[in-house]
């Protein structure tokens, strides 16, 4: 099952192993969009976060200019509106589950 809510995912935890391994040969981790990368807000801010401070890894959309400054409050902005919808959108899908859980009872 793939999960998107947590970073506790087999393929996740094998990426970190060879980040702190070979955290020399990594400058950018590249995800195809922010909601692929995590849909909890607070989770998502958190591991850009640490993935910075420990191996000076940016986290950037494929979309994205590498040469754009991720840490501008611009980008920032952008990346937290863009999580922040990738949240609802999560949001929704566990209401709507909820509710036919509840329906089908």
């Amino acid at each position: 099952m793939n999960r998107s809510d947590t970073f506790d995912r087999p393929n996740w935890n094998a990426l970190e192993e060879f980040l702190q391994k070979r955290r020399d040969l990594v400058q950018y981790l590249v995800v195809l969009e922010l909601d692929r990368f995590s849909r909890e807000l607070t989770k998502a801010l958190q591991k850009i976060d640490e993935l910075y401070q420990k191996y000076k890894i940016r986290v950037v959309k494929v979309s994205e200019p590498i040469s754009q400054d991720s840490s501008s409050p611009s980008s920032f902005l952008m990346r937290g509106i863009k999580l922040l919808i990738a949240n609802h959108e999560l949001n929704l899908i566990r209401s709507r589950t909820a509710q036919a859980m509840l329906q089908a009872k």
